[in-house]
């Protein structure tokens, strides 16, 4: 279709040319210019005197740099500015004039205080995206309330539905990550569409309305029964043994998801365990005796064992990593997704190796405000 490309194929660095002004800090804004950047935008990161409070977050290296602050943002340039000022203000909105895009992490109402928000810069560029991504949104009666991951998880369900008897906190900091998401998604699709049009676009992206949306299933379950579903309670959620974690005899642990009927009875065969074939989503006593013999086998032998014994080319079993061992795992390994401390996105160009350092406290001033 294509014909004979050349090796710098522009899918590589799409949004090479592309300028993104960048106001967020500390994990949600940063990871989504993180994806930008690693897409070829060139994204300009406007601190305040201070900094991003992430670059004294530990773990801190030797050189007293946070770890965090570092994987987040490599390959972005730092302009430091004090937009309480009202001539470095203008200064600001001069270069957000000269980008293609803004991404804001303030709470509502504080751009247009400091006079650096949407309208303010589309006076000035009317094809500029702009894009604030916030708590709980622009408007709502949570929009002026404070908070952090925790928070918008608990609001959009997801807490109810990690742990046993009780809430509990996620090891990821889903709400953040999916409102991350959200907004590359965006900004992406506006950019498109302000090529297109020569107009711009303001997105307001809500972290918690991102990880209600990724309730998706949940949402489908109780339209169809009237009842919130439990932990544990749903098909993908360890309702059933054919969908489950299993510990093994060296303290391990593995994933086995056998949904469709062809994975479980290779599963229930490779186990000696035909007769339960037929009972793949039984409930009651049948469930439970499936449950008992299954933990049982599983921890009769350490999990080297049955990776080997059930095959993965034949059962969906792998192994349930610590961050340590995922790091270190094969396949990740070969996907080299994390590299000397750098981590790439799975759409970037992973051969890639121009992405460069993170940048010190206003290290670019000279270059974008003399």
């Amino acid at each position: 279709m294509f014909g004979n490309l050349p090796d710098f194929f522009p899918f590589m660095k799409p949004l090479k040319g592309k300028r993104i002004i960048d106001f967020t800090h500390w994990l949600p804004g940063p990871y989504a210019t993180m994806l930008l950047q690693e897409l070829g935008a060139e994204v300009i990161k406007i601190e305040p005197p201070q900094g991003d409070p992430m670059r004294v977050m530990p773990p801190l290296l030797e050189d007293g740099t946070s770890a965090r602050f570092i994987l987040l943002n490599q390959g972005k340039k730092s302009v430091c500015l004090n937009l309480k000022d009202a001539k470095q203000q203008q200064v600001c909105l001069r270069l957000m004039a000269s980008a293609d895009a803004v991404i804001d992490g303030f709470r509502p109402g504080v751009v247009q205080r400091l006079g650096v928000d949407y309208e303010a810069v589309k006076t000035l560029k009317p094809d500029i995206v702009y894009a604030s991504l916030t708590g709980y949104g622009q408007d709502g009666p949570y929009r002026d309330h404070v908070g952090h991951d925790l928070n918008y998880a608990g609001v959009a369900g997801i807490l109810s539905m990690t742990g046993l008897k009780q809430p509990t906190i996620p090891g990821v900091q889903i709400a953040d990550l999916a409102g991350a998401m959200c907004t590359a998604f965006g900004v992406l699709a506006a950019l498109w569409e302000a090529e297109k049009t020569g107009q711009g676009r303001y997105l307001d992206v809500s972290m918690t309305d991102s990880a209600f949306h990724m309730m998706a299933l949940h949402l489908a379950e109780f339209s169809a029964t009237g009842e919130a579903p439990n932990p544990n309670a749903m098909s993908l959620t360890g309702a059933y043994p054919c969908y489950n974690l299993y510990e093994t005899q060296d303290g391990k642990w593995l994933t086995i998801t056998c949904i469709e009927s062809k994975f479980w009875v290779a599963l229930c065969e490779r186990l000696e365990h035909p007769e339960f074939i037929p009972h793949q989503f039984d409930e009651g006593e049948q469930r439970e005796q499936m449950f008992k013999t299954f933990r049982e086998t599983f921890l009769s032998k350490p999990r080297l064992h049955w990776l080997e014994t059930l095959d993965p080319t034949v059962v969906p079993i792998a192994p349930a990593n610590d961050v340590a061992t995922a790091i270190n795992d094969p396949q990740m390994k070969q996907r080299g997704l994390f590299q000397n401390a750098k981590l790439t996105s799975p759409i970037a160009d992973k051969n890639d190796k121009t992405s460069g350092k993170a940048p010190q406290l206003g290290e670019h001033n000279e270059a974008f405000i003399s």
